[in-house]
């Protein structure tokens, strides 16, 4: 979502005509996945990546004919072969990219990107659906957004029927319009991560969590802590109590418990209790975070459920510093939204896409 945010803003500002390139489909080992962009301006000007570096150079040429003739273009990259010895790239990877290639009028935001970024603000899940191969040209880089039902979602589900699994992107063949086309269905699912503590140890959280586009919104009691001066990238600021959080916690949360107090992580544990939320993280070692949950039941006299309660909070890669626990929190929240878990990719069996 960040490559997105960062294109988005950037055609905002500029004035000049660009080319989205968009990864479509990959064959073997690359760097970035189905769904990666990258914004080239008229200028020349970079935003976002399609792969480790190896391919920008190459797309920020092609661009330039893609403007003079204003038409997509489908570009394939082959990396399984020496070829790209012979014509300079010496690209690091061992697949097959594709990329699609569209010119985009100076001041337009495709309405792919714009989906995305309302799906970011509303926080709803949908998808996109763009056609990158057909015998009928004229539907290459036709779009499909919208949520996740309909007519057209229904003829992905039934083309592929593990077009959800895991919310990965994927390529679907179908017919439109009565011709066979290939596909790349992605999946939007916006992050949304709630913090419940506005101490010094959540600053670092909430930065990190804006580097990968996700919407952060910062809780606490406290007015004084809870400033725009300290968190700048919040999206949302709000002033509530532990007992009677002011505001809906959904099913799609990622709530990290930080108060820093017993029994205002006690009473905020409580609340989420009425509502089964994606992720609990509780700062705190385990004993403290067991002894919260026994109260829970001794007070409700309902047992709670700790599927989605991680305390200790954090993947055990010895952090010590705030940053440093940051990353763990982090890196633990992508696990559990990845469904991964978390260890050395060394001892991966297989691969480990």
């Amino acid at each position: 979502m960040k490559e997105i945010q960062d294109i988005i803003e950037k055609m905002r500002k500029t004035k000049e005509r660009a080319v989205l390139a968009t990864v479509v489909h990959i064959k073997g080992s690359t760097y970035r996945r189905p769904g990666a962009r990258m914004l080239i301006t008229e200028s020349g000007e970079l935003v976002g990546a399609i792969s480790g570096g190896c391919l920008e150079e190459d797309v920020r040429e092609k661009s330039t004919t893609i403007l003079q003739h204003n038409k997509k273009r489908l570009v394939t990259y082959d990396m399984m072969s020496d070829d790209d010895i012979v014509w300079g790239l010496g690209l690091g990877c061992n697949g097959i990219i594709q990329v699609l290639l569209e010119p985009v009028i100076a001041g337009e935001i495709p309405k792919e990107l714009q989906f995305a970024e309302n799906c970011y603000i509303e926080e709803k899940n949908g998808f996109i659906a763009t056609i990158f191969e057909s015998k009928n040209e004229q539907l290459v880089g036709k779009k499909y957004c919208g949520e996740k039902n309909g007519d057209i979602w229904d003829q992905i589900a039934r083309a592929n029927p593990n077009v959800l699994q895991n919310n990965k992107n994927r390529v679907v063949e179908m017919e439109i319009e009565q011709y066979e086309c290939k596909i790349l269905v992605e999946n939007i699912f916006p992050t949304t991560i709630v913090i419940f503590g506005a101490g010094f140890d959540a600053v670092p959280v909430v930065n990190f969590c804006k580097n990968l586009g996700w919407k952060v919104i910062v809780c606490d009691p406290r007015e004084t802590y809870l400033t725009e001066e300290r968190f700048p990238q919040a999206d949302l600021r709000i002033i509530t109590h532990p007992k009677k959080i002011s505001f809906e916690l959904k099913p799609h949360h990622f709530v990290i418990v930080m108060t820093h107090n017993y029994y205002n992580d006690l009473e905020v544990v409580k609340q989420l209790q009425k509502v089964m939320v994606a992720y609990i993280g509780m700062l705190g070692p385990k004993s403290r975070t067991k002894r919260i949950l026994n109260e829970i039941e001794e007070q409700t006299h309902q047992q709670v459920n700790e599927k989605n309660i991680f305390g200790p909070i954090g993947l055990d890669i010895g952090s010590e510093t705030p940053e440093e626990i940051a990353v763990a929190i982090i890196s633990e929240i992508l696990a559990v939204k990845n469904k991964r878990g978390g260890g050395y990719l060394k001892l991966y069996a297989g691969s480990i896409h």
